[in-house]
């Protein structure tokens, strides 16, 4: 009877049994699941798998480097977060044309923006002075504006789901599966 139950049990609970948990259990599975995904869940995973990596990295970065906290967190800050501040640092771009050029009133801004036509006479009393119709300065303005609202969109889509798939990780490191919305709660309570 033994025999046959042992027969029956699927590799996945001949992994569990081997001493893998569920993370690793997920990470063994990508090929197989990405065979199958295509467009937006394709993404997804590539993703996914991307960051649950480099978290992986940052885990037997910490476990080689047990005693020295102080290079741990210089090396984890240097490889990964720098890069992530710069990221969401890319929105101050949007604010550039604001800053130079500021409203149409002359002495608010650091380059001066004439709208009028000087017919014959090129010189302008304005320095330094860009010469362009108001349309051009509006269109300008809007598509900057447009090129902020769109940035900082996706700097808080990457944020988010940055710290979504984090949570999936340490959930699966744990050994969780479904859980309800208060066993949740306090799981998201006790990570972070």
């Amino acid at each position: 009877m033994e025999k046959i139950k042992e027969d029956i049990i699927s590799s996945y609970g001949k992994l569990n049994r081997a001493g893998l948990n569920d993370l690793d259990n997920y990470m063994k599975g990508y090929n197989k699941r990405d065979s199958k995904k295509k467009g937006m869940a394709k993404l997804d995973r590539y993703c996914e798998k991307k960051i649950f990596d480099k978290i992986d990295y940052i885990n037997k970065l910490a476990e080689n480097i047990p005693n020295n906290k102080k290079s741990y967190k210089k090396k984890t800050f240097n490889k990964f977060a720098f890069k992530f501040i710069l990221f969401a640092f890319s929105l101050l771009l949007g604010l550039i044309f604001p800053i130079l050029f500021g409203d149409y009133e002359k002495d608010k801004s650091i380059i001066n923006w004439c709208v009028y036509d000087h017919g014959a006479d090129p010189n302008c009393k304005y320095y330094p002075v860009i010469h362009a119709p108001k349309e051009v300065g509006e269109a300008v303005m809007y598509m900057n504006f447009i090129i902020f609202f769109i940035m900082l969109a996706i700097v808080i889509f990457v944020i988010i789901y940055a710290f979504i798939k984090l949570i999936k990780y340490h959930k699966l490191k744990a050994g969780k599966g479904k859980m309800k919305t208060k066993e949740y709660y306090r799981f998201c309570k006790e990570f972070f």
